[in-house]
């Protein structure tokens, strides 16, 4: 579609749409062979379920406005406690939640890097990566100059 259409969609062909949209796909994620691009048991028919309820629940709330929605403020530091303990954490132990891979990599060069510079004394951390065919180095070499790191 390359133009907003004048034809007014019931929410039954809004649905349809959506579903035909979900199929356009020839790869089964649900078999959970995709990796780094589905975290979900999909074969847990009740966690799905719980899965759907809670992005229902939270769908209109946003985690940069705890003010506004002190449940969410809650339920991620519950998270990090959780993980904290999963990792022998103890009381000084803590950290935060991200939006997903992209940010997760971006955040944690930021930390290792101001770590560097602050603990360390180190102006230009080096960083080793693999080498692989894929865009995982071409999404690095733009960490590298952003966050001026030597490779």
């Amino acid at each position: 579609m390359d133009r907003l259409s004048k034809t007014v969609l019931t929410d039954v062909m809004k649905g349809y749409e959506v579903e035909r949209y979900g199929n356009l796909s020839k790869i089964n994620w649900s078999q959970g062979r995709v990796s780094g691009a589905v975290y979900a048991n999909t074969n847990s028919a009740e966690l799905n379920t719980l899965m759907t309820k809670v992005y229902g629940l939270t769908a209109w709330t946003n985690p940069l406005h705890p003010d506004v929605f002190p449940g969410v403020r809650k339920m991620e530091s519950e998270v990090v406690r959780i993980a904290c303990t999963l990792f022998n954490g103890d009381n000084e132990t803590c950290g935060s939640m991200t939006s997903g891979g992209t940010e997760s990599i971006i955040l944690v060069c930021k930390a290792y890097r101001d770590y560097a510079r602050e603990v360390k004394g180190i102006s230009r951390p080096v960083m080793v990566i693999p080498v692989t065919g894929t865009g995982f180095n071409r999404f690095y070499s733009e960490i590298f100059l952003f966050f001026y790191f030597k490779v």
